[in-house]
């Protein structure tokens, strides 16, 4: 994606990162319900359908919302940060991502947090911070530098928020066709 970055704009990569990822997903999809379905191909997309079917309009609603901001706007922002920062300063950045979970985690469905989980999340974080030393990206301003992190952290939050809220759904319905409705969103 930093390759691409330098001649592809964040916003068309994304969309052609999530084309690509329907398509290879939806062929997954159609093998995976014919195989449970018998070797039918029709019968595996019309499971696939009943699938989707089966999910209620606040459910898709809750899907699609969820991939607009978990995977549509978190993956763009996620690009624009690719291209200021660069790949190394986003790893660091990417580790966010848990600490974000878990504050969503337990803001929308109350899960418990642990002492435990909290100082091993602090440990991971101040593990990442004191052994990682990357150069700044060359012909870029402390500004530039600190924006770039802030949309790399901005990018992880919305990931986390978007998988974190359509977490109950996923938990119950079956992973691939849910995926699909997110990506689709």
């Amino acid at each position: 994606f930093k390759r691409s970055g330098e001649t592809i704009g964040p916003l068309a990569m994304s969309m052609f990162k999530n084309v690509i990822a329907c398509i290879c997903l939806g062929a997954t999809l159609l093998v995976v319900a014919a195989i449970e379905s018998g070797g039918s191909l029709e019968a595996g997309e019309s499971a696939i359908v009943g699938r989707v079917r089966d999910l209620s309009r606040g459910d898709l609603t809750v899907l699609v919302l969820s991939g607009i901001l978990g995977i549509a706007i978190a993956d763009t922002v996620l690009f624009f940060a690719l291209d200021l920062i660069g790949v190394g300063l986003v790893s660091v950045a990417e580790c966010s991502y848990t600490p974000f979970v878990m504050f969503f985690a337990w803001f929308l469905w109350s899960e418990g947090v642990t002492l435990s989980d909290l100082v091993g999340a602090g440990m991971v974080l101040a593990g990442v911070f004191v052994s990682t030393k990357h150069d700044p990206p060359p012909n870029r301003t402390r500004g530039q530098i600190i924006f770039g992190s802030l949309l790399g952290v901005i990018a992880l939050g919305l990931t986390a928020l978007g998988i974190v809220w359509a977490k109950p759904i996923i938990e119950r319905t079956a992973l691939l066709p849910t995926t699909m409705v997110r990506l689709v969103g």
